[in-house]
């Protein structure tokens, strides 16, 4: 089977600290896998790394057959373009564009065509944002924000969603309404990988992994009787 993505004994160290240690994994199409573990704890190291946006100190990673790792800057970030789609833990949207310009910028970086505006129209009009195309990011509250920042990760239809505490700070009907958007991502092929401390929503996840002390360890689902 080719895998969508392959993690290879990836380490990463700051100076003698030592944040990951050997961790691999891989990620079939149309799976979604979550990983949990306490903060400062190298979850979101490791999605950047996954993510081609930090370089690890060892290791590889493998995205859609490509050694990444042995690529130009620039042949490197228009694989992280192509692949991928990010959900940060914090919106990181620039406040001098509205919000449907904020999910039209990777479409922008790709020269994507008019059909990208189309379906940004769509997606911020799935998440109840139809009202709010033309607001700027300080002009909506955290969940609205956290709704542009998933649209404009799902605008390209990326093979692989990362997601950093998606559903955090948000009230339980909208983060439920997110996870729900993520998860189906998985039903048209794509992959999903994120980063949660919440244990309902990695629960949901086909896989769940957890990373202690630099090592990632999969979590066994308990089967009730």
């Amino acid at each position: 089977m080719k895998y969508l993505l392959e993690v290879r004994e990836v380490s990463k160290s700051y100076g003698e600290e030592r944040i990951l240690d050997a961790v691999s994994l891989v990620l079939e199409p149309g799976k979604s896998l979550a990983i949990t573990g306490q903060s400062g704890g190298g979850k979101t190291t490791l999605l950047s790394i996954i993510g081609l946006l930090q370089q690890a100190t060892s290791g590889a990673v493998i995205v859609d057959g490509c050694d990444a790792g042995g690529l130009e800057p620039s042949r490197q970030a228009a694989l992280r373009s192509a692949c991928f789609g990010f959900v940060f833990q914090r919106a990181r949207l620039i406040h001098s564009l509205t919000a449907l310009e904020n999910v039209l910028v990777p479409a922008w970086l790709t020269r994507a065509g008019k059909a990208a505006e189309v379906r940004a129209r769509e997606l911020l009009g799935r998440f109840g944002l139809e009202e709010r195309l033309h607001y700027r990011p300080q002009e909506l509250s955290i969940g609205q924000l956290r709704r542009v920042a998933l649209a404009r990760a799902l605008l390209l239809k990326p093979k692989v969603i990362l997601a950093d505490e998606p559903t955090n700070d948000l009230d339980p009907a909208i983060a439920a309404e997110v996870a729900d958007c993520l998860l189906e991502t998985c039903g048209s092929g794509a992959g999903l990988i994120l980063v949660t401390h919440d244990p309902g929503l990695a629960a949901r996840a086909d896989i769940n992994l957890h990373l202690q002390q630099g090592c990632l360890f999969e979590q066994r689902r308990t089967v009730h009787a």
